[in-house]
């Protein structure tokens, strides 16, 4: 009997080994330990971006009378957040936790808010992809797990660009003229996964699930049974790209 293994992407990117953290409408299990500092500030010459959408776009809450808004840290997912208990504000269905992190006050719920007055600086900070460390983390399937390989020179447009096309893709196989059916051994190759970390280490985001077939970037979606791995293949250009980055990377990993 076929068993499909379907391609829960977004799980996997917030693991992205040990890069990822919960977002969404899932709350806090409150086996929060102490909140920890970051280690991280804000870089001297700040650049200031346009944030007009994203504030018209953003919610706010409040809490002992001071505004908190959240939509500052775009499409970043929160990295493993460690926050205070118990929760200090109940509001509907959500509730809030504190987290702290060097000079800036965030709550989370349902997502991230940081009080009003440091939102600019933020969402400066994270629009700014000079605050990022840029990484390729490789699982070649030897029992060693995901390996971490530094890719500083990564072009944050692209990735920015093979994320869309995840998401795009990834639960849409059927259908999709890019779909195509490959040899199971597919699922055996190492698996590629592209990630940008923040510099205070708060947010990431990235792309995970791909592999390089015959010389060309391939998404997974599923695996059916020991017959056949179906994969969305990737823009060429991307596709050359992300090949390109690979097989550049040095030796020895983080």
């Amino acid at each position: 009997m076929k068993k499909l293994f379907l391609f829960f992407c977004a799980c996997i990117i917030f693991a992205l080994a040990g890069c990822g953290g919960n977002y969404g409408d899932a709350q806090p299990d409150g086996n929060a330990s102490a909140v920890p500092e970051s280690t991280s500030t804000a870089p001297t010459e700040a650049v200031v971006y346009d944030s007009t959408a994203a504030k018209a776009e953003s919610k706010t809450v409040e809490l002992d009378g001071v505004t908190y808004r959240n939509n500052f840290y775009g499409r970043l997912i929160p990295h493993e957040p460690v926050y205070s208990q118990p929760p200090v504000l109940e509001k509907g269905r959500n509730r809030y936790f504190r987290i702290y992190g060097e000079g800036y006050e965030f709550l989370y719920g349902e997502s991230v808010y940081c009080r009003d007055d440091q939102w600019q600086e933020l969402y400066d900070y994270y629009a700014n992809p000079a605050n990022f460390e840029y990484l390729c983390l490789i699982d070649k399937n030897d029992g060693e797990g995901l390996v971490a390989y530094p890719a500083p020179d990564m072009d944050p447009e692209m990735l920015d660009a093979l994320c869309d096309f995840q998401k795009s893709n990834s639960y849409n196989s059927i259908g999709n003229k890019n779909t195509r059916q490959l040899p199971f051994s597919v699922w055996h190759e190492p698996e590629l996964r592209f990630v940008k970390k923040s510099g205070n280490g708060l947010f990431n985001d990235g792309a995970a699930m791909f592999y390089i077939w015959e010389g060309k970037l391939v998404l997974l979606n599923y695996v059916s049974g020991d017959d056949y791995t179906a994969v969305t293949d990737v823009p060429d250009e991307l596709s050359r790209y992300f090949v390109a980055l690979v097989n550049s990377l040095p030796d020895e990993s983080e």
